[in-house]
């Protein structure tokens, strides 16, 4: 590193493609619309591959990771050159050449040896189809993956350590779009023999030791095919590797063209060409050539598609985004290669591109071409006075003409009007929350209580949370939903539980409207969201005591996420609606909330407003989130009762076991919930309203994760093994 710092070169400067103007902006077009292909069909083959369960398999595993590494390969080259095609001089910094150099032979190396694991699993999935799943176990396809990773690092750090300790003198201009090795190594002004016999050596190895493994995986593939009695079996196989070696054709053939030749006969235009066709096209085509060679890609691609409207427009609109953005970069960038002369008057009110090409001094027929109109116009005033008309009038015009000429925004905007017009009415700013006791003696008691209570709760949850995510004994199913159903009482007690403390220490709890509005909402959200997990996690006993052949099917992965997604979704629907009810309610001078939060019930009682429609909601959405969950819970466990009657005496004390943590949990919240809601006005008191809502907004969340730590083994298997782990960590550390 001492002798680096010798060097006379602080930066280089990188050709490009070509020194030919008139070819600079079509290039930048072309090279700009090859970069978004390539970023939007590698994404879209990961995103594809990862939410799609028909492509979990090994190979579309090492395609993945191919997208990725066609991803970052062609970041690393294009946007580089195409700064070659805007600016005279694109300049690099010797650090950022030595960056571009290290992660350039980092991809390079990395997708060769990717090749290499995708044609060994061909191999197998042909030559000993009933062993695939053992012999390409998810294990042994990691390990390949970080096999990988491994080598291309091992080839990139010689690289560019061996670069580094080169010496530049004057010359810094490389003759090449980008850092690569063999240009730099004709800048140098040292030796340069460690370095070509690194390129020898380990570019040979890894070269001919992926093309030798891919040869002999495509031989004995060749070999079983050969061996297979019918045509159609034939074909086949044969499709099955077709896309795997057009992307091996491409990619090793451009290699070899490029490094493994007699240096007399190198010509660098031939070696660009060469360096394009790897750096840049074949990232393209990779995520095209298995899309269109591949019918299992195909048809999850035609099904994503087809999944609903909504994805259709989120795509339609999408396109539209992206054809306006590479249309103004078109625009900007063949304005910037322009040269201004002393003459910066530009005629309009703003920088437009007609304007702008009458002050340029140098050629503006290719920007003319891209504006498919005259460069000039006669008229200077009739082109400011359409200009006010598209970029002013006409953004004013849009909303009125689409609310005062279409009924149904017509009836929506006179519907918001009037809510609005409703609610002004309010005299009401904030509220007073009463709290939960006015005796004074009991205010520190049940402060240092409550704050006890909210302590053990965020803690008992957030480790609930995280004993889950990090035992692996405990990734299934039913911990799954448990982990939701600890993030749902960790924020549910957090919506309640401070301000409740606040009202013990303070004469006046105030909260204003606003955020008495939001308490409610997340109030109702998260109520309903743990009344309908809880139902889930009863259907959930109900499969593994019921259905336990069918149990990994029945309740997958896609199946559980595509459940607590619902759960939130009924929590989000019931909390709108209520909200949305409440807003409409008028408030007058009575502000004081007779309770120690934002609740339903006590903001109804201070309305002077009707509220026969809140009451409605209320009843309909209790129906909904109250009643279909309890019901749900019932047969549940009547299925599971009748079941468990079935097993011998043995197995039914462990079966119980498995459903009394969740049979507890169930008790204390619904029939807390039950006893404030469930219940006629008349017999109803604000005392009873706010011990039970004490039960079921602070005490529940805490008892939740002590139920299910204390009263389950796996629970507390998983709690030890940590421990042990952590002690043993401590033991050696000491």
């Amino acid at each position: 590193m001492a002798r680096q710092n010798d060097s006379a070169v602080t930066e280089f400067v990188l050709q490009g493609l070509t020194d030919k103007p008139e070819l600079q902006l079509p290039l930048f077009l072309l090279f700009l619309g090859i970069y978004g292909v390539t970023v939007v069909g590698n994404v879209g083959m990961l995103f594809l591959i990862t939410f799609s369960s028909n492509l979990h398999a090994p190979m579309y595993f090492f395609l993945s990771n191919l997208s990725a590494i066609d991803l970052f390969y062609s970041s690393v080259i294009t946007p580089k050159l195409m700064e070659n095609f805007v600016w005279e001089q694109s300049v690099i910094s010797y650090p950022g050449c030595m960056t571009q150099l290290f992660f350039f032979c980092f991809f390079a190396t990395a997708e060769c040896y990717m090749l290499t694991a995708m044609a060994y699993d061909r191999y197998v999935a042909i030559c000993s189809p009933l062993l695939y799943n053992v012999t390409m176990s998810p294990k042994v396809c990691s390990m390949l993956v970080t096999g990988v990773y491994i080598m291309a690092s091992i080839e990139a750090v010689p690289y560019t350590i061996s670069m580094i300790m080169l010496f530049f003198c004057e010359d810094n201009v490389i003759h090449h779009y980008f850092c690569d090795i063999l240009p730099l190594l004709k800048l140098s002004c040292s030796i340069t023999y460690i370095n070509e016999l690194l390129v020898v050596l380990v570019g040979g190895f890894n070269a001919l030791a992926t093309i030798m493994a891919i040869i002999i995986s495509y031989a004995f593939i060749l070999c079983n095919i050969l061996q297979i009695p019918s045509a159609e079996g034939k074909s086949k196989a044969f499709s099955t590797c077709g896309s795997h070696l057009t992307a091996v054709g491409f990619f090793y053939g451009s290699i070899i063209f490029m490094y493994f030749k007699p240096s007399s006969s190198s010509n660098m235009a031939q070696e660009k060409v060469a360096s394009v066709f790897y750096t840049t096209v074949i990232p393209m085509l990779n995520p095209l050539i298995y899309s269109w060679r591949n019918k299992e890609v195909r048809n999850v691609l035609r099904k994503a598609i087809g999944m609903s409207r909504l994805l259709y427009n989120v795509m339609l609109v999408t396109g539209i985004y992206i054809i306006t953005t590479f249309g103004s970069m078109a625009y900007t960038i063949s304005t910037i290669r322009l040269f201004f002369s002393s003459d910066n008057v530009i005629y309009l009110y703003f920088c437009d591109i007609p304007p702008l090409l009458k002050l340029s001094c140098s050629s503006t027929y290719i920007n003319a071409l891209l504006l498919i109109l005259p460069a000039t116009s006669n008229n200077m005033a009739q082109e400011n006075v359409a200009s006010v008309l598209y970029t002013t009038v006409i953004p004013v015009l849009n909303p009125l003409i689409y609310c005062l000429r279409n009924k149904d925004v017509k009836d929506v905007l006179s519907r918001v009007m009037g809510k609005m017009a409703a609610g002004n009415h309010s005299k009401v700013t904030e509220f007073i929350l009463a709290g939960l006791t006015e005796t004074p003696e009991l205010q520190l008691p049940l402060f240092l209580f409550f704050l006890g209570v909210h302590v053990v709760t965020v803690l008992g949850n957030r480790s609930m949370i995280t004993l889950i995510r990090l035992s692996s004994h405990v990734h299934t199913p039913m911990y799954y939903f448990l982990s939701s159903l600890s993030f749902i009482d960790l924020c549910y007690s957090t919506v309640i539980t401070p301000k409740m403390l606040v009202s013990f220490v303070t004469q006046k709890n105030i909260i204003s409207y606003p955020k008495c509005m939001t308490q409610l909402y997340f109030f109702a959200f998260l109520i309903i969201s743990e009344c309908h997990m809880l139902a889930v996690m009863a259907y959930d006993h109900y499969v593994v005591i019921c259905k336990p052949l069918l149990y990994n099917v029945t309740v997958s992965y896609h199946v559980c996420s595509w459940m607590v997604v619902e759960v939130y979704m009924m929590g989000l629907i019931g909390a709108t609606a209520h909200t949305g009810c409440m807003l409409r309610v008028v408030f007058c001078k009575d502000k004081i909330v007779n309770h120690y939060f934002c609740d339903l019930f006590p903001l109804l009682e201070l309305s002077c407003s009707s509220t026969y429609i809140n009451e409605v909601v209320l009843l309909c959405f209790s129906i909904v989130n109250f009643l279909a969950p309890t019901l749900t819970i019932l047969f549940s466990y009547v299925s599971i009762i009748a079941s468990i009657l079935r097993i011998r005496s043995r197995g039914r004390s462990k079966a119980f076991s498995t459903c009394s943590s969740h049979i507890l949990a169930v008790t204390f919240f619904y029939g807390s919930a039950a006893s404030v809601y469930l219940q006629p006005s008349n017999v109803s008191t604000m005392d009873q309203g706010k011990v039970s809502s004490v039960f079921y907004t602070v005490i529940v969340p805490m008892l939740n994760p002590l139920i299910y730590s204390l009263r389950n083994k796996d629970v507390k298997v998983a709690l030890n093994k940590i421990i042990e782990k952590r002690l043993s960590c401590i033991n050696e550390d000491f």
